[in-house]
């Protein structure tokens, strides 16, 4: 072990140890508190070591000072697990010489990472630590010709639960990597380590540039083609072209990570997730299907597998819901909420698809778990109460929305429809007003408004709405037209619209006056209701008031 200030850490990762390994090497480099006591208290041999900013030196010091046949390495913010103590010892027995790999699993604060990592070889002078960051003894293992082998051995690394403290290793990380970086110029796995550390710290430009330095200089590196850094390079610029939006670019490195690697669990799913992203559901789902048949197989770089799974499932729910396919969208959303534990993400697109389905009570239960205060939130629990009728309480929660900043067409939409249903038309023609930039650009909304002109006789505003709308305009507004002709008592206009209305309703016909008349049992089979009272209404006008 190499250790500094880890007085918290450390109890928990010698006693973890304790009875499994013969001795104990602890490397201090510069700790101001109990850390050098207490591994003296569980019978470690402490030496030091001046800290040069450079993991493997520290390592490689640790080796030295090592006596017995094999190295199991730990930091000290890990914790071995094992069900059965002699498990280790078997395993040595049985294949003596090798190195093998345990899972680790890294905690943070709302998942778990895990994969697989050398942590334990034949002690050898051959075998040393490389690399100033992620310190690993593989490159000399392979050069050594040393066979490794998989375990189910477990290590727990506490060390990333705390936010900040995640972001203070990372931008020590990056100094190293920079420093050794220049030393090593052109190293394609040192920039391969600073593209992930700089992804880490969420600056996607700079991760994007060096991934596809990456992948263009692999095509002269054999050795980097030979490690698993060069597939993760695909896998993590994919991830941030699909952040940014760039779904083109991101398809094409798919395309050739299939071309290069085979299609597995990764391919499908960053395919399936970006064709969601751009409306393509139908393709999304046999994407997302095939990831799913896939299954996930662990390898040497961090995954969150119940997460992927939960993410796979949420998406495939909202896929299905959007293709009409009820059934199998509950199923997998419902499948989704019990695997994605707290996620933001997820829990908002399993709400998606609960909206889709008009499922208050699923929705409902997914926004227990969802972070209130929010206008998405306070949006998504006036959907419920309107899907349950309460149009008082969902008004109250859209008017929230749109206080904190959840200005869409839908958040907007849904509070015009409460505003009708409670005969509250000023308050609609006051939101339209102070949202005019918002409902100059939506059919929808204006479509809404328009059936609140008419409702409350404000005729000369629904003809000024409907001429701004013209060559804009769908079947229920062309029926508008017909019905304030009525209103006025404009026939001529009211039958030359009426003629627009059926010409667009039943092309290729010329109409009778019958045809006309019964023009609204037409609308009702196309499912155009609003269109087919404005119909009615007009119709009834005219055989009422009408001089013919």
């Amino acid at each position: 072990m190499i250790v500094k200030n880890e007085e918290e850490n450390l109890p928990r990762a010698l006693a973890s140890v304790r009875g499994v390994a013969d001795e104990f090497i602890v490397v201090d480099t510069g700790s101001k508190d109990r850390t050098v006591e207490i591994a003296r208290s569980f019978g470690a041999k402490v030496f030091h070591f001046d800290w040069c900013d450079d993991f493997s030196a520290a390592r490689n010091e640790s080796l030295r000072h090592a006596s017995k046949d094999y190295i199991l390495w730990l930091d000290g913010d890990d914790e071995f697990q094992s069900n059965h103590p002699g498990e280790l010892r078997k395993i040595l027995k049985t294949h003596r010489g090798k190195a093998f790999h345990f899972m680790v699993q890294l905690l943070f604060e709302n998942r778990k990472d895990e994969y697989y990592q050398v942590r334990l070889f034949p002690r050898r002078k051959d075998i040393l630590f490389e690399g100033r960051v992620h310190e690993q003894p593989n490159y000399s293992l392979r050069r050594s010709g040393i066979p490794t082998l998989a375990t189910q051995l477990r290590i727990v690394h506490h060390g990333y639960n705390s936010p900040d403290n995640i972001v203070q290793k990372l931008e020590r990380n990056l100094k190293i990597l920079e420093a050794e970086q220049a030393e090593k110029k052109g190293d394609i796995i040192v920039r391969f380590f600073r593209a992930k550390t700089n992804m880490g710290l969420h600056r996607v430009k700079e991760s994007e540039m060096l991934y596809k330095e990456i992948i263009e200089d692999a095509k002269e590196d054999r050795f980097f083609r030979t490690t698993e850094y060069w597939r993760i390079s695909y896998l993590d610029l994919i991830n941030v072209l699909a952040a940014q939006g760039s779904y083109g670019d991101a398809k094409t490195y798919i395309a050739d990570l299939k071309s290069t690697f085979g299609a597995d669990f990764f391919s499908y799913y960053f395919l399936g997730n970006i064709l969601m992203r751009e409306g393509d559901y139908s393709n999304a789902l046999k994407e997302l299907t095939a990831a799913e048949s896939a299954g996930i197989e662990m390898g040497t770089f961090p995954v969150n597998k119940p997460q992927m799974l939960a993410g796979l499932h949420a998406y495939a729910g909202f896929c299905c819901a959007k293709e009409g396919r009820r059934l199998d969208a509950k199923e997998y959303a419902l499948k989704a909420f019990e695997e994605c534990g707290s996620d933001p993400h997820l829990l908002n697109s399993i709400s998606d698809t609960f909206m889709i389905l008009r499922d208050p009570e699923n929705l409902t239960a997914v926004l227990s778990k969802m972070m209130p205060g929010t206008g998405k939130y306070h949006y998504k629990k006036g959907m419920c109460h309107i899907y349950r009728g309460h149009m008082a309480d969902a008004a109250s929660e859209l008017e929230t929305a749109l206080t904190l900043g959840q200005k869409t067409r839908n958040c907007l939409s849904a509070l015009m429809l409460c505003y009708e249903e409670l005969s509250l038309f000023d308050k609609v023609i006051a939101l339209a007003s102070e949202w005019r930039p918002v409902f100059d650009h939506d059919s929808e909304l204006l479509k809404r408004l328009l059936t609140v002109y008419i409702d409350t006789c404000r005729y000369k505003e629904a003809s000024g709405l409907l001429d701004r709308l013209n060559g804009e305009k769908d079947i229920e507004m062309k029926a508008a037209d017909v019905y304030i002709a009525a209103l006025k008592d404009d026939w001529e206009k009211m039958l030359a619209c009426s003629l627009d209305l059926f010409h667009t309703v039943v092309p290729d016909k010329d109409p009778s006056l019958e045809d006309i008349i019964r023009l609204d049992q037409e609308l009702i089979q196309n499912h155009e209701k609003k269109a087919a009272h404005y119909m009615q209404q007009s119709i009834a006008l005219f055989a009422a008031k009408s001089p013919f």
